[in-house]
C-alpha cells in the first residue's frame, strides 16, 4: 500500500471518531466531558482524531500525524481557514461539516496529492 494510501486509511479511521463523538476546543474529552488523554477519550476536535489514530499504548507518534494533518490543513484553507484546528473550532461549525473535511482530504490522498 502505497503511503498515500496509509495516509487515507488514518484519515478515514479519524473520521470514525468524529462520527462517534465531537468537541470544539479541545483535543479529546471522556464521556463526562473532561479534557483527557487521546487513547481514554470518547469524542475529539479534528486534529484530536488524527492524534487519537497515531497513538498506540499511550505513545503518539506526533510527526506522522502532523503529516496526515497537512492534508486536513490544505482542505481546511480551500475553504477559507488557515488550518484544521480553526475550521474545527469555528463557532459556526457543525459536526458533519468536519466529517466532510475528513473525506475531502481522504479523497485528496488517495488521487496522489502531496501535503
Amino acid at each position: 500500500m502505497s503511503a498515500n494510501l496509509d495516509i487515507a486509511a488514518k484519515l478515514d479511521e479519524a473520521r470514525a471518531l468524529i462520527d462517534k463523538g465531537w468537541v470544539q476546543g479541545l483535543g479529546a474529552v471522556d464521556e463526562n466531558g473532561r479534557c483527557t488523554f487521546y487513547h481514554k477519550a470518547s469524542a475529539f476536535c479534528a486534529f484530536g482524531a488524527v492524534m487519537r489514530v497515531y497513538t498506540v499504548d499511550g505513545e503518539t507518534e506526533y510527526w506522522t500525524a502532523y503529516e496526515v494533518a497537512d492534508f486536513l490543513d490544505l482542505v481546511a484553507q480551500a475553504k477559507g481557514y488557515p488550518t484544521i484546528v480553526s475550521f474545527n473550532d469555528a463557532p459556526e461549525r457543525t459536526q458533519a461539516e468536519v466529517v466532510e473535511v475528513f473525506r475531502e482530504a481522504a479523497e485528496l490522498a488517495r488521487a496522489g496529492a502531496v501535503a
